[in-house]
């Protein structure tokens, strides 16, 4: 089972892990779950999909159970039950501790779920490191001259939630930047998790508290329609810089598609960023934990209850993008290096991970 042609990071990692397994010699018959949320699947991949939906296997067959955590819940349980999960605070949601125990093994992104997981009682033994992995071939550099001056770009890439850290991104961006200072910000969003949200209202009202309004502010675009995988690696080559001043990510694929693709980063330096930012080739934010918030409106804090999570410091943030605004040249040797750093997670890659992981159940 897995969520698998929405927008979400969870369904573009399936997507890509779909189509590599079968490299491999693997049978896959897919169980998807996806609630209902749009399609993003290229049409050529559907019918594929559907084929998967009806392979035939043996009741010996590994499982692999490809969830957000908070999709586990109790089912019969196969022999081999490989759980593929992760979390983006500093403790695992107390429900799924018993269900996570009872797995053949579980698989999460980096070393830093494998901390707070068996700090929540999944014996050490059970845990495999498995990063998310990204196409490479299509995240790339591409040619980065253009015809004619514009403007310092940033670019940001999210759902729009809480955890998500926009109201830094905006209030920093404010603070940071006049309206003609040369550069501007385009965010890439959906609103999977608040489908009402009236996000220019969200940010005008948040922006208020600082005495500003988005007319202050150097430009700032929202953009909110669905792409295919070719149009977003189009966005990210068209960028200067990526900015994420998130409170904690599961892997944080965005992030890793603008080093791909040739983009120096700013994200903050703690959960699974921290995995892959380093000062030799990104901007890695500072920040202090806090607690998360006891808020009912968002699932993500009611699975989180007394867990921490990062907030940024703003000032850094500031700081950090008017660097790279002062030396886009920097930036750019930033940016060819972190494209190096990226092809460690390579589909290639990390598919022959999983398929090591998953041999060791048949």
């Amino acid at each position: 089972p897995s969520p698998v042609s929405n927008s979400k990071g969870y369904a573009a990692e399936r997507r890509c892990l779909l189509e590599g397994l079968p490299q491999k010699g693997w049978a896959i018959r897919l169980l998807a779950q996806d609630g209902g949320a749009p399609s993003v699947i290229d049409p050529k991949f559907e019918a594929r999909f559907r084929e998967w939906g009806q392979t035939k296997v043996s009741d010996e067959a590994v499982m692999l159970l490809n969830v957000p955590i908070g999709w586990i819940h109790q089912r019969r349980w196969p022999h081999n039950l490989l759980i593929r999960t992760m979390f983006e605070t500093d403790g695992v949601p107390a429900f799924a501790v018993p269900f996570l125990q009872k797995a053949s093994e579980v698989i999460v992104p980096t070393e830093f779920h494998v901390n707070i997981f068996s700090q929540a009682g999944i014996p050490l033994e059970k845990l495999r490191i498995v990063p998310g992995g990204i196409d490479t071939d299509i995240f790339h550099p591409g040619n980065k001259s253009f015809s004619e001056p514009r403007p310092i770009r940033f670019i940001s890439i999210f759902d729009w939630q809480e955890r998500k850290g926009w109201r830094e991104l905006l209030r920093a961006w404010a603070l940071a930047f006049h309206r003609y200072d040369g550069v501007e910000l385009q965010i890439k969003l959906t609103t999977l998790n608040l489908p009402y949200a009236n996000v220019r209202n969200d940010v005008e009202d948040e922006l208020k508290c600082i005495g500003k309004t988005l007319d202050d502010c150097a430009p700032v675009r929202f953009i909110s329609e669905l792409w295919t995988t070719e149009r977003l690696a189009e966005f990210y080559r068209q960028a200067d810089a990526f900015v994420l001043p998130t409170r904690g990510e599961g892997w944080g694929r965005p992030i890793v598609e603008a080093m791909a693709s040739g983009l120096v980063v700013l994200a903050t330096d703690w959960s699974a960023p921290h995995t892959y930012l380093d000062s030799a080739w990104s901007l890695p934010l500072a920040y202090r934990l806090v607690t998360v918030p006891a808020d009912d409106s968002l699932q993500i804090f009611r699975l989180s209850q007394g867990h921490r999570w990062a907030q940024v410091e703003i000032d850094d943030l500031i700081g950090k993008m008017r660097w790279v605004a002062n030396h886009s040249q920097e930036a750019q040797q930033l940016g060819r290096k972190a494209r190096e750093v990226a092809l460690r997670y390579s589909l290639p890659a990390v598919i022959d991970r999983l398929h090591k992981t998953l041999e060791r159940w048949t």
